[in-house]
């Protein structure tokens, strides 16, 4: 977390890591960590974590996790029901969940959360042609 200034570090906010600001909580407070640990002379590196997003205001409950860029995809999947105001999204490369967005029902975001995490392999699953619940479900088993 050591800027290109030495002696200079940076966490949260401020802290540009593999060329992102991610801005959230989780990752602010791990690269805190480190910034403090680095000044006090405990070296410490800083592991990448995954950003996860869960907030649930206006009645309405969102989860988003991992890499949410369609254009760092090979795959995206989208189910959408707006008379239950759900949504669900979900980015896959390379045979590899990298990221979700969900908004409405989140009881299932546990599972994506599983798959990113660990980087199971969807090779056993045919991608051509399933929805983004199928896919969940398939998760399930």
């Amino acid at each position: 977390m050591e800027t290109n200034i030495k002696n200079i570090y940076a966490a949260g906010d401020i802290a540009e890591f593999d060329n992102q600001v991610t801005g959230l909580w989780n990752i602010a407070i791990a690269q805190g960590k480190v910034s403090g640990y680095n000044i006090t002379g405990k070296e410490t590196i800083y592991e990448k974590l995954t950003p996860v997003t869960t907030p649930n205001a206006f009645g309405i409950s969102l989860f988003s996790m991992g890499c949410t860029d369609e254009t760092k995809s090979t795959k995206v999947l989208i189910d959408e029901d707006i008379n239950v105001k759900g949504y669900k999204k979900i980015f896959i490369k390379d045979n590899n969940i990298i990221g979700a967005i969900v908004i409405g029902d989140t009881k299932r975001s546990p599972l994506l959360k599983s798959a990113i995490k660990s980087g199971i392999t969807l090779n056993q699953v045919d991608l051509s042609n399933i929805s983004a619940d199928e896919l969940l479900d398939k998760l399930k088993r």
